[in-house]
C-alpha cells in the first residue's frame, strides 16, 4: 500500500477535530512505537481504554484513507 502522506495528514486533522485524545494515540502507537500500557501510562488512563481508542483510531483512520 502506497502511503498517501497528505491524506494521511488531512485525515488525522479530521481526527483530531473529532476527538484530539484519538490522535494522540495515533501519535504515540505509530510515530513513537509506545506499546498499549505505556500509552494508558503516558495519557493517564486504564490501559483497557487506550486498547478501545487504539481500536477506534484505527477505524476512523481506515475510514479516511479509503474514502
Amino acid at each position: 500500500m502506497d502511503l498517501d502522506l497528505k491524506k494521511l495528514k488531512q485525515a488525522l486533522l479530521r481526527l483530531n477535530q473529532y476527538d484530539p485524545r484519538l490522535t494522540r494515540v495515533v501519535e504515540l502507537h505509530l510515530f513513537r512505537g509506545l506499546t498499549d500500557c505505556e500509552m494508558a501510562e503516558t495519557l493517564g488512563v486504564p490501559l483497557r481504554t487506550a486498547k478501545r481508542d487504539w481500536h477506534i483510531a484505527r477505524v476512523c483512520l481506515y475510514n479516511e484513507l479509503n474514502q
